[in-house]
């Protein structure tokens, strides 16, 4: 069995699906297989993306023309030309971001992350919704075999799209080993000051946009300082890029008083999250909707105690190891989080639950259950994507 594995996604800013693609793949090279896996791109410009994978069995094929802006508008228009052409001899094609690609012979599967495009389209930037809500139906019709990170969002496809009956599959995401509790003063020092963090901070990371439901936490964060007593001081930090429709957010958080507006970190280096998760009181991610919930295992596995809704993916994730909320109730979220600053013991208590849950969740396991559908993919019937 030859498989080969589209990461155009990896050439851009990294995202929620560019992360999944990246430990993926490292994990798959780790594994015990016989065959080379292609991990295959269109180049764009001159670059290119490089794993730097030194072994196991997985290489990166960059395909030099077309070029990847040329190939990606001629997929949106007209379907055409197909993958096989350039990326020869696989059996099975896997395009992990959402939408597949035309291939004339192997068998094709496709990871829907999540269906926030089709639950909350008010959250899904307009051309982007447009695209998916034209190519993701086509897509989950045409695949052989279908990838959710989820059970809830294999549910949610099953639901919405009949045509995947017979054709899911469920390979929860993992947690990077570099995510463990970091007690080094010296390193927790630097990133303090890299950031400029307080001394103590509750942390949300995530994407500025609608869908991370950011206007809440803040409205919550207000409502903890007047509650919160002894506990005033401890700050808000804000870390990751913005989105589409942050300027809401960003206006919101302009109008608040210096002394509780948040820290705005930007985009955090790989290798400082453990330090800001593991220097931090309390993680909480408000999100409406999640297909997973990286940031929630991210933080359980740094021993960071966790507020987080009670929707969507996240029950799933977490389990019994955080504190579960409404995204929609500004006082329950305040009130979890003055519990949680509050009472020493049940926040240490959370933090063991979390690490103890977040040990469930491996990308060596999302590898090899991600193989078996591969294998199960290459013995089974093909539909043909046309």
């Amino acid at each position: 069995m030859r498989v080969a594995i589209d990461i155009q996604n990896l050439l851009l800013p990294m995202t929620g699906v560019g992360h999944y693609v990246n430990n993926l793949l490292r994990a798959l090279s780790l594994l015990p297989i016989r065959e080379t896996i292609q991990a295959f791109y269109f180049r764009c410009g001159k670059g290119g993306y490089r794993l730097g994978l030194t072994r196991g069995k997985v290489v990166e094929r960059a395909v030099k023309f077309p070029p990847g802006r040329v190939v990606q508008l001629c997929w949106k228009r007209f379907s055409f030309p197909r993958v096989d052409t350039f990326v020869r001899g696989a059996d099975v094609f896997h395009f992990p971001n959402f939408v597949s690609r035309p291939v004339k012979s192997g068998r094709v599967i496709i990871t829907v992350p999540d269906l926030s495009f089709v639950r909350f389209p008010e959250f899904t930037e307009p051309r982007n919704l447009s695209f998916l809500s034209r190519h993701v139906p086509r897509s989950i019709e045409r695949a052989d075999k279908i990838i959710a990170i989820s059970d809830f969002t294999r549910k949610e496809i099953a639901e919405i799209f009949p045509s995947a009956k017979g054709k899911l599959a469920v390979t929860p995401l993992g947690v990077g080993e570099m995510f463990f509790p970091r007690k080094d003063a010296e390193g927790l020092k630097m990133v303090r000051e890299k950031y400029n963090l307080p001394e103590e901070y509750i942390l949300f990371v995530g994407t500025l946009e609608p869908r991370k439901n950011l206007l809440t936490l803040l409205e919550a964060y207000e409502i903890f300082r007047r509650r919160s007593g002894g506990h005033r001081t401890i700050g808000l930090v804000v870390a990751g890029m913005k989105g589409w429709l942050y300027e809401e957010t960003m206006t919101r958080i302009r109008d608040m008083p210096p002394e509780e507006a948040p820290v705005l970190t930007g985009y955090v280096q790989d290798e400082d999250l453990p330090y800001l998760y593991s220097g931090a009181r309390m993680a909480v991610v408000p999100s409406f909707y999640e297909g997973f919930g990286l940031p929630c295992l991210e933080a359980m596995a740094c021993g960071t105690p966790l507020v987080c809704s009670n929707t969507s993916s996240l029950p799933e994730v977490v389990g019994d190891a955080a504190v579960r909320v409404s995204p929609k109730d500004a006082e329950e979220m305040a009130e979890a989080m003055v519990k949680v600053a509050a009472d020493r013991q049940f926040a240490e208590d959370l933090a063991r639950r979390g690490r103890r849950r977040a040990g469930e969740f491996t990308w060596r396991r999302c590898a090899e259950e991600t193989y078996r559908v591969y294998e199960s993919a290459a013995r089974g019937p093909g539909r043909g994507s046309g």
